[in-house]
């Protein structure tokens, strides 16, 4: 019920309520044992999060799929596109170059793996491009991990980092992300 209350307020553009209601369907699913219900509805809270700029609350959100994905060998591979979403939520919630870096170890530690894929590379070339104020380099680190590493910017990646451009670059022309 709290689910498809959910989709019905997210239909209407509602989405800070639809948030909510989501939470509570991924309690009541998790109440159940029916976790993979309850982790749906947490991703589409995350997003709701992300479209109405919680981006504290979706940064929490997407970290802690990134670490519960770790625990299961099925859903490992999915870690380090949660680690990409928190770690630019949370760059947009905090503003703050230092503590993403830190995340970043955090992330390394946690998948020893995560270091090697695209999405590290990404969130680093990001890092740096922001900490020189480079946006060509920005640019650059998005084209990079589309076209070198072949991955897909999707809707809310696209946002992300259409609001990463916004917040750190706001003097300038904006640039394609696509």
């Amino acid at each position: 019920m709290e689910r498809s209350i959910g989709e019905t307020l997210e239909s209407k553009a509602k989405l800070t309520d639809a948030a909510k209601h989501y939470h509570r369907a991924a309690e009541l699913f998790q109440g159940e044992g029916m976790d993979a219900r309850a982790r749906a509805c947490l991703e589409k809270a995350a997003d709701m999060h992300l479209y109405t700029e919680n981006y504290e609350q979706a940064y929490c959100l997407y970290e802690a799929f990134a670490m519960n994905s770790l625990e299961n060998s099925l859903t490992r591979w999915c870690a380090p596109r949660h680690f990409l979403f928190a770690f630019l939520c949370a760059l947009l919630a905090h503003k703050d170059t230092i503590r993403c870096n830190k995340l970043l170890d955090i992330y390394a530690s946690a998948d020893v793996a995560f270091h090697t894929q695209s999405e590290f590379t990404l969130c680093c070339d990001i890092l740096d491009a922001i900490i020189d104020m480079d946006r060509e380099a920005f640019s650059d680190a998005i084209d990079k991990y589309r076209t070198h590493f072949m991955k897909p910017v999707d809707k809310q990646l696209t946002l992300m980092l259409y609001k990463v451009d916004e917040y750190l670059f706001p003097e300038t022309e904006e640039i394609a992300l696509v």
